[in-house]
């Protein structure tokens, strides 16, 4: 054998460098670099030159593989034969040189465990069939007895690891036994003679040696059954601990039981000592103690298992037992409540069933029990009868809830109740199962008790019960069904079986999962299984929190499904749309499920929508939706494209950039006959621009050029150059070659490319198109026209029935156009003009300046016929869209001074219990002149208190009376309750008072009083307003300072005159007036008043030029008794100390103050 040194050695007499390198890494210590040495020479192998370098190196691999046989890691051994393989491969015919070299050893690798199956595809290189094995192994009978002997002899003499020495004995003795079985014991006698396997199992401090290990053993023990017999076989159970080893040695024990080379008594002593160690038996081990056992031997061995973990051995033992009654004092050590081992308190008590049929057996048993340990005896009381049960059941002190729930579902219940009359008499020691044993012992008489002792179980008992719910049907239970229903909802799956024919308890849940709902509180979703849920009860449930809770296949998902579209119809879509979209997405619908009318509900739908992605709707579909959407979010769509004045950041984000993506629906919409939805995807998508940037690019063609662009056009974007395009598109000027029709020729007419003409006025037809014409026919005739009669008719005929704002605005456009003239508008066209304006109210800034321009034709009417339109158009002061009505109208009270018709409430058509009325007013008493406000506000304050006592006022008309009458507010709020007046006090606080101020700020500033400047600090909610007459004067100041609860509070006046008695007089005459009008506004007039008759009566002093000292602010009060004339005193102080004597600065004569 070769040593480490001996086999770096032979590296170098290798001639090729190459493998001399190779060869030296082999002879390492290091496993990697021997791994990459090997997988090296693999790869050289098939590549190197035959005759030289090649046989120059054949030894050496055969010295290698000798070598690795003895390498710790298996990836060595198994590249060390994948490299002699090599070399089997290239020699051929020539591997005779060199068979007593390789196939010894490699017949040793064969029964390597670690590389088997690697050492079998080599040797079936030259030997693939088992015939062809068996030859190698007879002729090679020598040389492999050679080999296999000098290889365990030299494990004695090498430093090897405990498991390489275990590893190649084992593979010796393997290959050994391989032989013994292929050639006959007789032709391997001399080498069974020379092999000391005893000597091989060498016992150390009590075990084998660590060199002996279970993989030799099993082998070692193999080789024994052909060896002599040695006595020494049986000691070998007392340490063998390895399963496969075990089973080897059984094997061998029980052929030498077979053949009488050992007697059963010897086996028993054995096996007595080393039954601990086969606690897991191997499966010939029962063949064994078959031959050496009986019962006593058995219970002998059982008597010392007992103690250890031994339920598979025990189980063993116990199919051998003839007479299993003598295992029965093991039933009292098993149930014991102290077992004196892990095996004893977890064997299966299975065991003794066999004895059911012993009555004397029984009888024991019986006894053992009545101490035994509960959950043991539990284990094997099926076993009994229910007479032994209850039997035992009297000899227990106490029992646990598990010992009667067990002994019920095994038995029934009446095993407990003959020995428990009812449930409050069991001793329980413990409640962990009381209500699944309740479960099936209650009966309809013990519910009553259950509910006093047990009522907040009640939910948990019915979760568990199983049996027939009527049983738990009690007055008691009915009577509570509204607790428990408000407590869980869900409870009424188990209510609606206890009391299936009970309507009330249904009403009950209804009410109660109804209060949930708007309390906000959870609902489980089961309840809904039990009761139809009403239409308010689903928009309750859909508009609450619970809405968050629901899932797929809810069982309110399809009843919403159904009455979501008649919610979209009712509910405000801004509190819709969140809820319907979190119950979509939660319940993962599709969001077509929810049928309704898109177009007819345009807000919620482009919510609705622009969530979940516009492109579900169909093409058509859509396009109605966008011109339902843009008629509802810009009602005077169709004017701004008229004016060309139009804002598309009106509309929303999302629906915008899909409609930027989609120029296709271009055409759609045109074919469609939808102008407003036409022109937002021209606008969108460009569409205009390139038209109009085409158009520019043609404009100079000629007729037949023009004529193959334009059809050019057409099939690029789809659209017919027609009146419908250029009202969509009102930006560009129609070309000459269009789908001629009588509005683009009034089209062409506003581009100034034709001549306007006469509209006929007398026809009935299309009057929309007749106004528009009108428009421009006014516009271009106007100077020249002097009768309007017949525009007057057609106004008429128009305002008969006007149903769409365009037209209106016409109508409006063509009344101020000629009021540019001195025509008188007829007074019923007035009227009828006023109608519409709530029909088509709120107006833009534009709109609205269009009809102040047509109001303003008014002016020319006598005031009794304003006083009959007023008067006859006054229930729409009322209306909810009044508002731009009352300043369009209020303007001309003014102009005609028509407050006397106030006098009579418009001849008692205004409702003054209509808190809308008061948004005409309150407006009127803001403009109306204070003398006349004066009377105006006693006269409607009387009103105002009912109106504030309505809990259900918007804050809008709320601030908007405060406003109009703080001081009547303050009086009503002084005789509220105190809960009342502090929440109104806050109310004020929070967001009114901040609001009265600016409203009063901006009534003041329209005043634009003479030489005044005004500054305000809505934060501190005080405002000052300063007098001053020129650049020298001193200033005249006025403060204002409003509590935060104003009018609560009173306002706080200070003025600053420079005469504390005048400061006093002013206070007094703006708190008056404040108090008389209720006006604030008119409190500062009165100041400015005051103020400018103060300045105006009073004469500047001679000295300092000023009305009020710099110092003091005082007015000139010193008088000179000669001239009269008044001075500052600070003034002339300072005069006299500049005087030799004191003269009067006036009149030079020596000074003499009047008395």
């Amino acid at each position: 054998m070769y040593s480490a040194n001996d086999f770096a050695s032979i590296a170098n007499n290798i001639r090729d460098s190459e493998i001399k390198l190779i060869f030296k890494k082999l002879a390492k210590h290091n496993e990697s670099i021997v791994k990459s040495g090997l997988t090296e020479l693999i790869n050289m192998l098939p590549n190197l030159d035959y005759h030289s370098t090649f046989f120059e190196i054949v030894g050496h691999c055969c010295v290698s593989l000798d070598y690795f046989l003895f390498a710790s890691d298996a990836g060595v051994r198994a590249l060390a034969l994948k490299m002699i393989g090599e070399v089997i491969k290239r020699l051929k015919r020539d591997i005779v040189g060199y068979a007593t070299l390789i196939f010894p050893t490699l017949l040793i690798y064969c029964y390597d465990e670690d590389v088997i199956h690697e050492a079998d595809s080599v040797l079936e290189i030259s030997f693939p069939t088992e015939e062809k094995k068996t030859a190698l192994l007879t002729k090679m009978n020598y040389e492999i007895c050679d080999k296999i002997l000098t290889t365990l002899d030299s494990l004695k003499t090498r430093m090897l690891t405990n498991e390489i020495i275990g590893r190649v004995t084992a593979s010796c003795l393997a290959l050994v036994l391989k032989m013994i079985q292929t050639l006959g014991k007789d032709k391997t006698a001399d080498l069974i003679s020379k092999i000391n396997v005893i000597e091989l199992l060498k016992i150390d401090q009590g075990k084998f040696a660590p060199s002996v290990t279970p993989q030799m053993r099993v082998m070692a023990y193999k080789f024994l059954s052909y060896e002599r017999i040695n006595p020494e076989i049986l000691s070998y159970m007392s340490f063998e601990d390895s399963f496969n080893s075990q089973f080897s040695l059984v094997n061998l024990i029980i052929d030498l039981l077979k053949n009488n080379n050992v007697q059963v008594l010897e086996v028993q002593n054995a096996f007595e000592k080393s039954c601990h160690l086969y606690l897991k038996p191997t499966p010939n081990l029962k063949d064994l103690l078959t031959l050496i056992c009986d019962d006593e031997y058995i219970w002998k061995i059982m008597e010392i298992i007992i103690f250890l973990d031994s339920q598979k051995l025990f189980d063993l033992l116990l199919s051998l037992l003839n007479d299993k009654t003598i295992i029965l004092p093991l039933f009292g050590k098993m149930v014991s409540l102290n077992p004196e081992s892990d095996f004893l308190q977890t064997a299966p008590l299975s065991i003794f069933e066999f004895l059911n049929d012993n009555n004397e057996a029984c009888e024991k048993i019986d006894e053992m029990m009545i101490n035994g340990d509960e959950n043991r005896c539990l284990e094997f009381i099926h076993n009994l009868s229910e007479e032994r049960v209850i039997k035992w059941l009297k000899t227990r002190d106490r029992i646990t809830t598990n010992c009667a729930l067990k002994l019920s579902q095994t038995f029934s219940p009446d095993v407990i109740r003959n020995v428990w009359p009812n449930y409050t008499s069991i001793p329980f020691s413990d409640d962990a199962f009381l209500l699944d044993f309740l479960c099936l012992y209650l009966t309809t008489e013990d519910v009553p008790t259950f509910l006093k002792k047990y009522e907040d179980e009640l939910p948990e008992l019915l979760s568990k019960w199983t049996r027939d719910f009527r049983i738990l049907d009690c007055k008691e239970l009915s009577d509570n069904a509204l607790k428990y229903l408000e407590e869980d909802p869900s409870l009424i799956k188990y209510f609606s079986k206890i009391f299936p024919s009970n309507e009330s308890i249904l009403d009950i849940l209804s009410a109660v999962v109804a209060n949930s709902i708007h309390s906000g509180n959870g609902v489980d979703s089961s309840v809904f299984d039990y009761f139809e849920p009403t239409e308010d009860f689903l928009k309750s449930f859909l508009l609450s929190s619970n809405i968050s809770t629901i899932t797929p296949g809810h069982a309110l998902v399809n009843p919403l499904i159904k009455t979501i579209p008649t919610f979209i119809q009712k509910i405000d879509y801004s509190i819709l749309e969140g809820p319907v979209i979190n119950f979509v997405t939660k319940c993962e619908l599709n969001p077509l499920d929810i049928k309704y009318e898109y177009a007819s509900y345009p807000f919620f739908t482009a919510k609705y929508f622009g969530h979940f992605g516009f492109e579900l709707l169909e093409p058509t579909v859509f396009c109605y939706f966008l011109e339902s959407y843009l008629n509802a979010k810009i009602p005077w769509l169709s004017v701004f494209l008229y004016i060309r004045d139009i804002n598309w950041q009106l509309m929303a984000d999302t629906l915008w950039n899909f409609v930027c993506t989609k120029h296709e629906y271009a055409k759609i919409c045109h074919k469609l006959n939808l102008q407003l939805a036409l022109s937002c995807v021209c606008a969108a998508s460009n569409i205009d621009t390139q038209l109009n940037n085409y158009l520019q690019a043609v404009n100079n063609s000629s007729t037949k050029q023009l004529s193959d662009s334009l059809s050019s056009y057409v099939e690029e974007i789809g659209l017919p150059l027609d009146s419908l395009t250029f009202t969509a598109i009102p930006s560009i000027e129609p070309p000459k070659m269009c789908i001629e029709s009588e509005l683009l020729n009034i089209i062409r007419m506003e581009w100034h490319q034709q001549k306007p003409k006469t509209p006929n006025f007398s026809s009935s037809e299309n009057i929309e198109l007749k106004l528009r014409q009108t428009v421009v026919y006014l516009r271009f005739f106007l100077p020249t026209l002097m009768v309007f009669d017949p525009v007057f008719d057609l106004l008429s005929r128009a305002l008969e029935n006007c149903e769409n704002r365009l037209s209106f605005f016409f109508i409006v456009r063509i009344i101020g156009i000629i009021g540019q003239t001195e025509a008188i508008v007829p007074k019923y066209l007035l009227e009828k003009m006023i109608l519409y304006v709530i029909k088509f109210a709120p107006f833009t800034s534009t709109i609205e300046d269009e009809l102040i321009n047509a109001f303003s034709v008014a002016k020319r009417l006598k005031s009794e016929e304003f006083n009959q339109i007023v008067i006859k158009c006054a229930p729409l002061f009322s209306s909810s869209l009044s508002i731009q009505l009352v300043r369009l109208i209020l303007p001309l009270f003014q102009f005609f001074n028509a407050w006397d018709l106030l006098e009579n409430n418009l001849d008692d058509q205004l409702d003054l219990n209509n808190i809308l009325t008061w948004n005409f007013i309150t407006n009127a008493l803001f403009i109306m002149p204070s003398i006349i406000r004066t009377n105006y506000v006693k006269k409607y304050s009387k009103s105002v208190p009912p109106l504030l006592e309505n809990k259900s006022l918007k804050l809008r008309h709320f601030e908007q009376l405060v406003t109009a009458f703080p001081i009547t507010f303050a009086k009503w709020a002084e005789n509220l309750d105190e809960k009342e007046y502090k929440h109104i006090s806050k109310e004020m606080k929070q967001k009114v008072t901040k609001n009265i101020f600016k409203s009063v700020v901006k009534d003041i500033l329209r005043l634009k009083l003479e030489n005044t400047t005004i500054h305000s600090n809505v934060n501190t909610l005080i405002l000052s307003i300063i007098y001053k007459e020129d650049d020298l004067a001193m200033p005249i100041k006025l403060t204002l300072k409003f509590p935060e609860t104003f009018p609560i509070e009173n306002l706080k006046i200070e003025t600053d005159i420079g005469d504390h008695h005048l400061n006093k007089i002013c206070d007094d005459n703006i708190k008056q007036t404040i108090q008389l009008t209720e006006s604030i506004e008119n409190g500062v007039k009165t100041w400015h008043t005051f103020v400018i008759q103060r300045v105006k009566d009073s004469d500047p002093c001679p000295i300092c030029y000023s009305y009020f000292a710099s110092d003091t602010k005082q007015a000139p009060s010193v008088k000179c008794g000669v001239c009269g004339q008044t001075f500052h005193r600070s003034c002339l102080r300072k005069w006299f100390e500049k005087c030799l004597f004191k003269t009067c600065p006036a009149c030079a004569t020596r000074w003499k103050e009047a008395k």
